[in-house]
């Protein structure tokens, strides 16, 4: 019985993998990924023409919404419809196609729109959607010190909406700040014993005015 079974399996992986030999090769063949990147760029030239690559103007708000229904009304669910045009607007802002997309919504000519901007993705090796979406957002380095400060405020029970990344200050402006600065201190505590000196009395200190810390931005 059990080798009846195993050879059933056997044939089933084999059928698995037939089919998505064919399946690789149909995607392959008709690769989706072109259509997929010149959707984001004409909805970028849509984006151009109704202004929406200004930050602000007045309705602004109206015609945003209007953009994504009219990519929704194009067969896109809504939370799709809303991450395309959100692409679509950077892209028409983005240094590297701003300008053709501009001349795009000025000349209203497709055809000449698609061969440049192809050969601005060839140049750029821009061949997936995930590529181009790389592109258009960039990932924001953060500091080893303020990934610790965001995890500290998180492990006393802060969530990210509590959490305000300031320039001058990362802070919930809540007791959440004491208790992550306590935090980081027995933290420190633990590499160098001496800490504990400070640790124990630090944050009261701070908080009855009896210790003053000048704060200078970075250079």
């Amino acid at each position: 019985m059990t080798n009846v079974f195993m050879q059933a399996a056997a044939d089933d992986i084999a059928i698995v993998s037939a089919k998505e030999k064919q399946i690789s090769g149909l995607r392959d063949e008709l690769n989706p990924e072109v259509n997929k990147v010149m959707a984001i760029a004409n909805l970028a030239v849509v984006a151009k023409g109704l202004g929406l690559d200004a930050e602000k103007f007045a309705g602004r708000k109206k015609v945003a919404g209007q953009f994504r229904d009219m990519i929704t009304e194009a067969g896109v669910k809504e939370a799709k419809a809303k991450l395309l045009a959100e692409n679509a607007i950077k892209m028409a802002r983005h240094e590297a196609f701003a300008e053709t997309v501009a001349v795009a919504a000025d000349s209203n000519d497709a055809g000449a729109f698609a061969q440049s901007v192809q050969g601005a993705f060839a140049d750029m090796e821009i061949t997936t959607q995930s590529r181009l979406v790389k592109l258009l957002n960039p990932k924001v380095e953060v500091s080893a010190v303020d990934k610790f400060a965001i995890s500290a405020l998180k492990e006393v029970g802060a969530t990210k909406s509590d959490i305000n990344v300031r320039k001058t200050a990362i802070c919930t402006g809540t007791v959440a700040d004491d208790d992550a600065i306590q935090l980081l201190l027995d933290a420190a505590a633990r590499i160098d014993p001496r800490v504990k000196e400070v640790a124990a009395t630090l944050v009261d200190a701070l908080n009855n005015g009896g210790f003053e810390v000048e704060v200078q931005d970075a250079a």
